[in-house]
């Protein structure tokens, strides 16, 4: 059987941390949300969480490797294709054929051509600027996530080389990766100005490597006070608040905007996601069922946006039939594609498999 509802097994697995599942939740939402009409101002925000839950959940995996001194850099890549490979390329065959079908006479912008396939099969849509494909540009993350993948094991290898594996090693070279990130982003702002701020990858790896602390700190198994997690969280949340401000002030310049955004939101998420780990998030099963789903929801959400905007509007009906859509394509396509090839991986690869 192609389809084993087997969710609540998955999502109550020992091994698993609900908190991790509701603030990937969130970050689905709030961009499915942003992407209709900007239902949510600021929800595309929501990427940043990602990375973020990247750094502490894949970062984590390869600390825990290069701790062992045990990183295969062929076999990790491998591990982490079957999950990210099989829907993406799923979701560029299908959508693209799909999309060429409904789009190519009224919206030609809403498809890819084959002969601009390359840059989304290749993983550096990123760094290729226009022109534009709307249902599928989103994909940028996911490129910036293929180079952290291959970025952080290949950086461990080299610190396994100069020194002894410890947790401390690994926070160093985290710290240091989270300012040079900063640094790049407000460089590209100062003298390149024509560039794009938020989408290279270079810009973009404070928030996985603000992830990777964070597992950091909870391998080192300190108990940090109630307290200093409220505080944790409630900085994060007074972060967002302003930002959400900055982004809806006209008096600011989009430059400016994209380089706060690009600077504070990963911290943002770091200190929300810091704040709230060890909360029992257990019982919201709707939230961590979504989590479950959105990769998928993720990839899918935004296909037939235009035929129902045209048909529907945007206005209630509109929003509904987009949500429901995006719902079962991602229902189908997580059953179908992704499930499948991640059982194949556990028996392949039995190994951690903490909120994959």
């Amino acid at each position: 059987m192609l389809i084993k509802p087997n969710i609540l097994n998955v999502i109550n697995s020992p091994e698993r941390i609900p908190a991790i599942d509701v603030l990937r939740a969130l970050a689905a939402i709030a961009v499915v949300l942003f992407h209709f009409e900007h239902l949510l101002p600021f929800g595309n925000s929501g990427v940043y969480l990602f990375f973020v839950i990247s750094g502490f959940l894949v970062g984590g995996i390869l600390v825990r490797k290069f701790l062992k001194e045990d990183i295969k850099f062929s076999r990790f890549i491998l591990e982490r294709g079957f999950k990210i490979w099989p829907s993406y390329f799923v979701f560029l065959a299908v959508g693209s054929s799909v999309a060429y079908l409904i789009y190519s006479r009224d919206f030609p912008h809403a498809y890819i051509p084959l002969k601009e396939s390359a840059r989304y099969i290749f993983f550096v849509r990123n760094y290729t600027g226009a022109p534009d494909h709307w249902n599928f540009d989103h994909v940028w993350t996911l490129c910036i996530e293929e180079h952290f993948y291959v970025i952080l094991p290949a950086a461990f290898l080299i610190l396994l080389m100069i020194g002894k594996p410890t947790l401390q090693t690994v926070i160093t070279f985290s710290i240091t990766l989270a300012i040079a990130s900063v640094v790049s982003k407000v460089i590209t702002y100062f003298y390149f100005p024509d560039k794009p701020i938020t989408t290279p990858t270079h810009n973009t790896l404070d928030g996985f490597a603000y992830g990777i602390i964070i597992f950091c700190y909870k391998e080192k198994k300190i108990i940090f006070p109630f307290a200093t997690r409220i505080l944790a969280l409630t900085a994060g949340c007074c972060l967002l608040i302003g930002l959400a401000i900055i982004q809806r002030n006209e008096l600011i310049e989009v430059a400016l905007q994209n380089v706060l955004l690009g600077i504070l939101s990963p911290l943002a998420f770091g200190l929300i996601t810091f704040g709230v780990l060890e909360f029992k998030f257990r019982k919201l099963y709707f939230l961590r069922i979504i989590s479950f789903y959105s990769y998928n929801l993720y990839l899918w959400h935004l296909l037939f946006y235009y035929p129902i905007v045209d048909h529907f509007g945007r206005g209630l009906t509109g929003f509904s039939i987009y949500l429901v859509t995006a719902i079962i394509l991602a229902f189908v396509f997580t059953h179908l594609v992704e499930q499948p090839f991640m059982r194949l991986r556990y028996r392949l690869y039995p190994k951690v498999k903490i909120n994959d």
